[in-house]
C-alpha cells in the first residue's frame, strides 16, 4: 500500500463503509487483530507458570548428563513455541468468529438500524483505507447475551473487541433501515439492554497511519454520533495486550471499570493469562 511521507489525519476522510470496501476492511480486521499475537506472546512469557515451568526444565537439564543436556534446550524450545501458539489461537478463534458472523455482513449487522454505523477513513488522495470503526446500540441484548460478573468465566470465546482506537467530521449518516438485525451475543455487562447506551466495536487504524491523530478523529467520529443519537454512555472492550489503545481511550475521557480473565479454554487461559479490559465514557 503507498505511503504518503508527510501523512497527516487530515488527508482523510470519514465516510460510512460501502459495499467496495470491504476486501480492505477485511484486510485491516485480520492484520489488526492478529498483530496482537506478539505483544501477548511478550507478556504471556513472564508469567509465574511459565517462568515457572521453564526454571523446572532447566533444573532438570542441569542434572542431566552432558550428552543429554540438548533434551531440556528442546523442550524448554518447545515449551515457549507453545506459550505462542496459545497467544495465536487466543487471536484466530477471534478472527474466525467474527468473520463468520457480523464482518461476513457489515451492512445487516452495523449498518441495518439508525442507532448503529460502520465508518471507514479514506486517504482523500491515495484512496485507500487507513481505519475504521463502528458503534452499535445496546438495545436488544439479552439477559442470555449480557456478560454478568457471575457469567464471565463460562465464555466459549475470546472477546478482544477493538485495536488500535482511531475520528473526524461526522461525514454521511448511517442508513436508517426497517426490519433491522442486531448481532447482540458480544455486548458486554457494560453494554445494558437500554436506548440509553452504545457500544464501540471494530477500532482499528493501518500501522502505517498511527501517531498522527486518525485515532483520535475517529473517536469523536463515534462519540458525535452517539450524542447525536440520544445515548448516554459509550463503552468498549479491549484486551490485556493493546496497551496503545488502552492509552487512547483513557486519553479521551473513557474510564477503565472492569477487567477480568476470559474462560477461552483453560490450556489457553493459564498459559496466557488473557484479561478484558473494559471501558465507559459518560456522555
Amino acid at each position: 500500500m503507498p505511503v504518503e511521507d508527510e501523512c497527516d489525519a487530515s488527508d482523510f476522510q470519514i465516510r460510512v463503509f460501502e459495499p467496495k470496501d470491504y476486501p480492505a476492511v477485511k484486510r485491516l480486521f485480520i492484520d489488526g487483530i492478529m498483530e496482537n499475537v506478539t505483544p501477548a506472546f511478550k507478556e504471556a512469557l513472564p508469567l509465574p507458570v511459565n517462568l515457572t515451568v521453564l526454571a523446572g526444565i532447566a533444573a532438570v537439564t542441569y542434572v542431566l548428563p552432558g550428552h543429554l543436556r540438548w533434551l531440556g534446550v528442546v523442550v524448554a524450545t518447545a515449551w515457549i513455541a507453545t506459550v505462542y501458539w496459545c497467544c495465536h489461537m487466543f487471536y484466530a478463534i477471534y478472527v474466525k468468529d467474527k468473520l463468520a458472523s457480523e464482518m461476513k455482513d457489515i451492512e445487516k449487522h452495523f449498518l441495518s438500524s439508525p442507532g448503529n454505523c460502520y465508518w471507514v477513513a479514506e486517504h482523500k488522495k491515495l484512496k485507500v483505507i487507513g481505519g475504521m470503526v463502528a458503534v452499535k446500540s445496546c438495545v436488544g441484548a439479552s439477559k442470555k447475551d449480557i456478560i454478568t460478573p457471575d457469567r464471565k468465566n463460562t465464555l466459549n470465546k475470546s472477546t478482544p473487541a477493538n485495536i488500535i482506537p482511531a475520528q473526524e467530521e461526522m461525514g454521511d449518516e448511517c442508513p436508517r433501515q426497517n426490519n433491522a438485525q442486531s448481532d447482540t451475543s458480544h455486548h458486554k455487562a457494560e453494554c445494558q439492554n437500554t436506548a440509553e447506551s452504545c457500544e464501540i466495536f471494530r477500532m482499528i487504524v493501518d500501522r502505517q497511519y498511527r501517531r498522527h491523530g486518525l485515532g483520535v478523529r475517529l473517536i469523536q467520529t463515534v462519540l458525535d454520533f452517539a450524542q447525536k443519537r440520544g445515548y448516554k454512555k459509550c463503552v468498549l472492550g479491549t484486551s490485556k495486550a493493546q496497551k496503545a489503545a488502552q492509552k487512547l481511550y483513557l486519553k479521551v475521557g473513557f474510564q477503565l471499570i472492569k477487567t477480568f480473565a476470559l474462560n477461552i479454554n483453560r490450556f489457553i487461559n493459564v498459559l496466557t493469562g488473557t484479561k478484558e479490559f473494559y471501558f465507559e465514557k459518560q456522555l
